[in-house]
């Protein structure tokens, strides 16, 4: 077993700390942090697959206190990402929507990441795309199992 303390685990760490650093958006995304932007793609997922979203959904999907989801849920009602109807089957559920600017955010984000991981294809090689990919499956199964 290796030490937490070893040069492997600490060039694997700043590496992987690295690598996510270049996904975070620069520009046109600079008014939503990583986690807001999971935010409105969970919702969209949970719409798209169960036809409604609730905030627990989201917590549950995202590993997010309620409290944390409730403030950015505040600030997206604020900025017009979303609206927030109560259930007319059961009114102890509060279903969420994305807006059309949610939605255009979204699709900026999906383009964006996209081409991120189209260049990165591209630069690597298949083969090793090929690679990678096996690699972080095999390193998120191993996560998911712990």
């Amino acid at each position: 077993m290796m030490s937490p303390d070893s040069d492997k685990t600490y060039d694997l760490s700043q590496a992987i700390f690295k690598l996510f650093s270049y996904f975070k958006p620069k520009h046109s995304f600079s008014d939503l942090k990583p986690t807001k932007i999971m935010v409105l793609m969970s919702i969209r997922h949970l719409v798209e697959e169960n036809g409604y979203a609730v905030p627990s959904m989201i917590c549950d999907e995202l590993g997010l206190s309620k409290s944390s989801l409730t403030a950015i849920l505040n600030e997206f009602e604020e900025q017009n990402f979303i609206t927030r109807e109560i259930s007319k089957e059961d009114r102890r559920m509060l279903l969420l929507s994305l807006t059309e600017k949610a939605k255009a955010k979204i699709c900026e984000h999906h383009s964006y990441m996209k081409k991120s991981i189209s260049d990165l294809i591209d630069y690597l090689g298949e083969e090793d795309a090929d690679k990678l990919t096996e690699l972080i499956i095999k390193a998120n199964n191993y996560f998911e199992k712990r």
